[in-house]
């Protein structure tokens, strides 16, 4: 479940090929945060995205580059 204040995302580029293994490929992903009433912080956005890539680990195996 995405977290109310990401407000789009879009995968801009996919990679498969050298220093990428060969059953796998890297995907670059654009995320867009915001909140209606208030900048967000740091330490908010940090979190998010830590979350996100969490999530994307349990459920695909993906990893960070």
């Amino acid at each position: 479940v995405a977290p109310p204040s990401l407000i789009h995302w879009e995968i801009f580029d996919v990679y498969t090929g050298k220093g990428i293994a060969e059953q796998q490929k890297s995907v670059a992903i654009s995320l867009i945060l915001q909140e209606p009433s208030r900048t967000l912080e740091d330490t908010e956005i940090t979190r998010i995205v830590g979350e996100l890539v969490a999530s994307l680990q349990d459920k695909t195996g993906a990893t960070l580059r």
